[in-house]
């Protein structure tokens, strides 16, 4: 044992005199008539300094890069970690905010928009028909087609922050939770 340490902490001795001796480059002369010149001239202590600075970080580079390995392996395995649990999506709607269940057929009635010049497709939710479309496949036979509706000054299921608008919107219930939320207007 003593002898692997002897043999590490002699190679990362000889590692940092290497890189100070021949891949270190000292400041150009001009460089120090300029700190010269902005800090007058400076005393030993700060000189001792500058010389040891460079060397000291590589030999303690040098010497602690098993730790630096370390830490990297466990930041790596502990976001493998986090990455495995199981993610749960945060909606808007919460389950006490659920005001009726609904078909969507007579969604779709009810929301159709009709713009005299055209800009607005004639579909239900209009510019929205697609997510409309992407929310009411996630819809199982089981399941609750339900409207929500948020007030002004509420705090929504995401957060405790209350909320500057209301919102209005339909929610997905599968077993008494929001599986899913559609938001088509502000109130």
């Amino acid at each position: 044992m003593i002898s692997f340490l002897f043999f590490y902490f002699t190679l990362g001795v000889m590692l940092a005199a290497y890189l100070y001796l021949f891949e270190y480059e000292k400041p150009a002369p001009f460089v120090n008539e300029i700190y010269k010149a902005l800090d007058g001239e400076r005393p030993w202590h700060f000189k001792l300094r500058e010389k040891l600075v460079i060397p000291g970080a590589i030999l303690l580079i040098t010497i602690s890069w098993p730790v630096a390995i370390y830490m990297l392996i466990e930041n790596c395995y502990k976001n493998r970690k986090n990455s495995e649990k199981k993610y749960e999506p945060q909606f808007t709607a919460r389950i006490e905010n659920i005001e009726t269940e609904c078909s969507v057929d007579d969604i779709e009635a009810t929301n159709i928009y009709i713009d005299p010049e055209n800009a607005v497709p004639r579909v239900p939710f209009g510019h929205l028909n697609k997510t409309w479309n992407d929310f009411i496949n996630k819809l199982l036979p089981q399941d609750k087609l339900c409207n929500f509706k948020l007030i002004k000054n509420t705090s929504s299921n995401q957060s405790s922050i209350l909320m500057d608008s209301g919102v209005y919107g339909y929610v997905i219930i599968r077993n008494d939770k929001v599986i899913a939320e559609f938001i088509c207007e502000t109130v």
